[in-house]
């Protein structure tokens, strides 16, 4: 009876891992980062693969870009994606393979969780865009992190405390 209660938790504590994965994951359409002292906010879908705005005044148009394609801002919601994609492949009934892809899980979450504390610093501004925006101040030293990258870097932490949590006390 014991053993089952184990695997119950186990089970239980993982679910909860990819729930709290696939909010990590839906944090790349809300707000990452914003400018300060300002309502400025751009997406984690912005950072990863750029942002280009363009503006109509009067006859002419302008199309300033804020953003280059960004790997690492990419990879922050890839390794999230992998962690919750691994962690449902560890509920498989095979124990050293669902131990091994948990820490694998694991360590996803964890690394996408610091990643998400890192998107500012990830960020690569246009060099024309920054040049435009000197009277301002470039990007990189006003930005702050907005709401999306706290709360993907705490779901996706605390997902891979959860898997530890499901092959070290739970898996008993």
């Amino acid at each position: 009876m014991a053993k089952r209660k184990g695997t119950n938790l186990t089970q239980i504590v993982t679910a909860a891992a990819v729930l709290l994965g696939i909010v990590a994951i839906a944090m790349i359409f809300v707000p990452t980062i914003g400018i300060k002292d300002s309502e400025t906010t751009f997406t984690g879908l912005q950072l990863a693969f750029g942002y280009t705005k363009s503006v109509d005044a009067g006859l002419v148009s302008i199309t300033v870009t804020y953003f280059e394609f960004s790997f690492m801002n990419l990879l922050t919601y890839i390794l999230a994606l992998a962690g919750t994609v691994v962690a449902l492949m560890g509920l498989i009934k095979n124990s050293f393979a669902s131990g091994l892809f948990r820490i694998i899980a694991a360590a996803c979450f964890i690394v996408s969780g610091v990643f998400f504390f890192m998107a500012l610093n990830f960020c690569i501004p246009n060099t024309t865009a920054t040049e435009a925006f000197k009277l301002i101040g470039d990007i990189k030293s006003n930005g702050v992190l907005a709401v999306g990258a706290y709360i993907g870097g705490i779901t996706a932490i605390i997902a891979g405390v959860c898997e530890l949590l499901s092959v070290f006390v739970f898996n008993k």
